[in-house]
């Protein structure tokens, strides 16, 4: 499992210190508070209550891989705008 997770934990790293380094503040906390309680915890007990137990170990890769969707999401329109700066 720690193979899948290095991509999606190295590149939302990445666009948390991009938020930080251009002075934002609110868009790295919220990448940070998903990847770790906003969707980890909740996946934990939906994957318990699917499939057990050993599912739960899945709950972060799947955060981590949708604090990715969202960080991209929230990067484009900078990546943008520091293209026609």
């Amino acid at each position: 499992m720690p193979s899948i997770l290095g991509p999606f934990t190295a590149i939302t790293t990445v666009i948390i210190s991009i938020f930080q380094f251009v002075g934002q503040k609110v868009k790295p906390l919220i990448l940070s508070m998903l990847r770790k309680g906003g969707l980890d915890v909740p996946f934990m007990f939906l994957l318990n209550a699917w499939r057990g137990v050993d599912a739960i170990a899945w709950a972060t890769p799947i955060a981590d891989c949708g604090a990715m969707l969202v960080g991209i999401l929230l990067f484009v329109p900078l990546w943008r705008k520091m293209k026609t700066e």
